[in-house]
């Protein structure tokens, strides 16, 4: 007795649809770039500024994507200034 079984499968329902999936990627990338460019900019405090107010406001749409659940910040002072700013 052959049993027919669904096509589905449980990676095709749950994968994120494929155009989600790359902004999210350019988020993340964007995010990593952000801290980079926070970290090692020393000359200017302004443009700095700049750099941390962008990555604190990504860094919220990350954790409420559940990014920070299962990935963390290494870089200690990074890591303190996005737990303050967003908990």
């Amino acid at each position: 007795m052959l049993i027919d079984l669904p096509t589905t499968t449980f990676q095709s329902v749950y994968r994120a649809p494929q155009t989600d999936a790359i902004q999210t990627l350019a988020w993340i990338e964007e995010f990593s770039n952000l801290a980079r460019h926070a970290i090692e900019e020393e000359d200017d405090e302004e443009l700095r500024r700049q750099y941390e107010d962008e990555l604190l406001r990504r860094a919220k749409w990350l954790r409420a994507a559940g990014l920070f659940d299962i990935m963390h910040i290494r870089h200690p002072a990074l890591r303190a200034m996005v737990d303050d700013a967003i908990g």
